[in-house]
């Protein structure tokens, strides 16, 4: 199955679950990274993410255990950081091997 070319990245913040899930059914994505606090939403709409990262003062731990879990790689920031999460994901979805 063409996974497609696009990087689907779900931040923490006022998420739409609407908005997001429309994107999931009309995209295919190459890899889902979620940031902190959108580990929420796509729990909900039950997106397993390819990575999750950040450093997690937003998030239920008990929540991130169930990624962990799962065997979701989970990538971890010290609060102390000049970047954001957001910021992070998307330095790290611009890094990735994406193969036409």
């Amino acid at each position: 199955m063409d996974k497609g070319k696009n990087v689907l990245i779900i931040s923490g913040g006022d998420v739409s679950l609407t908005l997001l899930s429309s994107l999931i059914q009309k995209e295919r994505y190459f890899m889902t990274i979620v940031a902190d606090g959108g580990l929420v939403a796509a729990d909900k709409l039950k997106i397993r993410p390819d990575i999750i990262l950040g450093d997690f003062d937003t998030v239920d731990h008990r929540l991130l255990e169930k990624y962990e879990s799962l065997s979701v790689p989970i990538i971890s920031y010290p609060p102390e950081k000049d970047k954001t999460d957001s910021q992070i994901a998307i330095e790290l979805a611009i890094r990735l091997p994406i193969f036409f």
